[in-house]
């Protein structure tokens, strides 16, 4: 189920977060990262991204890139547009792991399902018309005195509590841990 997870990063400017969100996703069990137009076409190579993605290099190399996310979102069923905040006229706004355990119940009670998380711009996130291409707006609850999370720290989140989702709680065991730099 882990393979029909995608994490979408729309416009981003920095080739580093593109690295960084190639390991999070990798570190949890995931490989699926796709790209809209990005500021630097040769993301895969530039070596901010190749230093950043830190044995999430099969990721970074692998990942599709699309010109809109229309294209991106082709053949996935659900998505989640990655936001903190509820918008007047978009999706219904759910926790990520609200998300996360929903997103887990549709991989597996239908076997063709896709599901994205779909996340915005370094800078301004994602815009309207972006949100209402998805199926449901999702936040990550954080601090009301300041909320605002690096584009790879939302990705690394978002892919923690998806795999904790998918393998059915919290049970990791301490002994399959591996803690590096």
């Amino acid at each position: 189920m882990f393979d029909r997870v995608s994490f979408v990063l729309v416009a981003p400017s920095h080739p580093g977060n593109i690295g960084a969100a190639a390991r999070a996703i990798k570190t949890m069990g995931f490989s699926r990262l796709v790209i809209v137009n990005p500021r630097l076409p040769d993301y895969r190579e530039h070596p901010e991204a190749v230093a950043l993605a830190t044995g999430g290099n099969d990721v970074l190399a692998a990942s599709e890139s699309h010109a809109t996310l229309s294209e991106a979102l082709e053949g996935v069923t659900t998505a989640y547009a990655m936001t903190g905040y509820d918008r007047q006229f978009g999706p219904p706004m759910v926790d990520v792991r609200s998300a996360a355990l929903q997103m887990a119940q549709v991989l597996n009670s239908r076997e063709e399902s896709g599901i994205a998380f779909v996340f915005g711009t370094e800078r301004d996130g994602l815009r309207n018309e972006d949100v209402e291409r998805c199926q449901f707006s999702c936040g990550i609850p954080a601090s009301a005195e300041f909320s605002s999370l690096n584009l790879a720290q939302a990705v690394q989140v978002t892919a923690y509590e998806c795999q904790l989702a998918l393998k059915g709680g919290a049970d990791i065991q301490p002994e399959q841990a591996r803690f590096t730099d």
